[in-house]
């Protein structure tokens, strides 16, 4: 094969929901590293059409000419490989890999031929690494850009004592929420299925830069039936550290083996309100880790660390 000019596949982004973030910081590190940017689905029935093939296995690649393109997709989200897929190489860059996705994942990647994947889930590269021929897996974690944080209040001086952001661990949430409350402490979290309690991204980042203590779980632990055995850490960390938060709660083997050292403080499941208390009774002394944790992050936890390394792998599979 001779060398294939890398390009990647934009979505429409709302600059401002919480939960699209993710992928504009994906593509600004991409552009950022000299990547060319297709519009991939400019109108709305682009969109509707792809989502409509997507679901019913119709998205298969029948030839490969020209650029090959990087492609961001969490949960599979087949619909983001309309129309390049067809006549196009694709790389996909899966996050959010759970184990009940994988023979979903595995029939996406067939139906597209692709030779190189990425996976944010270090044991989903591993497992495809083994399960397609001519396929090479590669893990690229997720990460975070810091510059969209504001990790400047220290500790002492912020108003959310304890932030549940996302999904929890009902069983801790069940043994803290009463006596933070009675404590007077600040607790936010969601008080119904699916609220989000930062719906904007702007107030998304003023919530963490007020949060001392944010708390972080991989999905493996709080939703064992959808993530199955995927210890995987997740964008909450990162943008969590990223904001000069206190991480309590479980620390994924991938951000131990990332950051050289545990950045989580391990939460007590049998007393963890004590150990929160005790924390927050002590917060100045936990400035000096989050400092440390934030600098940490500058060096390995970015997206445009990410995309050098990317980059670095495809170039030496004949990429350009």
């Amino acid at each position: 094969m001779g060398k294939r000019t890398l390009s990647y596949v934009s979505v429409k982004v709302v600059n401002d929901r919480t939960d699209l973030v993710f992928i504009r910081d994906i593509e600004r590190a991409l552009a950022r590293a000299g990547m060319q940017r297709r519009n991939n689905q400019p109108f709305t029935a682009y969109v509707q059409l792809a989502r409509l093939l997507g679901r019913t296995g119709f998205i298969k690649n029948l030839a490969q000419l020209g650029n090959a393109y990087v492609v961001p997709a969490g949960q599979v989200s087949e619909h983001r490989f309309f129309p390049v897929g067809y006549l196009h190489e694709t790389i996909p860059y899966f996050f959010d890999s759970w184990e009940r996705l994988f023979p979903r994942i595995e029939r996406h990647l067939k139906a597209l031929r692709c030779k190189v994947a990425f996976f944010s889930a270090r044991q989903s590269a591993q497992y495809f690494n083994s399960r397609i021929p001519g396929l090479e897996c590669f893990w690229l974690p997720e990460a975070c850009d810091p510059r969209d944080y504001n990790p400047g209040v220290p500790l002492a001086e912020r108003s959310i004592d304890v932030l549940e952001l996302g999904r929890r661990l009902e069983s801790l949430h069940q043994q803290i929420a009463q006596p933070l409350a009675e404590s007077k402490r600040v607790h936010r979290f969601a008080k119904r299925p699916g609220q989000m309690i930062f719906p904007r991204f702007v107030d998304l980042v003023s919530g963490f830069a007020q949060t001392r203590l944010s708390v972080c779980f991989p999905g493996s632990v709080t939703h064992k039936d959808w993530a199955g055995n995927i210890e995987t850490v997740t964008y909450r960390y990162f943008e969590s550290m990223a904001s000069k938060c206190i991480v309590y709660g479980s620390c994924p083997g991938e951000l131990r083996d990332l950051f050289g050292y545990d950045p989580v403080i391990n939460a007590d499941l049998q007393n963890p309100y004590s150990q929160i208390d005790d924390i927050l009774r002590q917060i100045d002394s936990y400035q000096e880790l989050v400092d440390r944790n934030y600098q940490r992050l500058l060096e390995v936890g970015t997206w445009d660390s990410r995309t050098k390394a990317m980059l670095e792998i495809l170039k030496a599979r004949g990429y350009s």
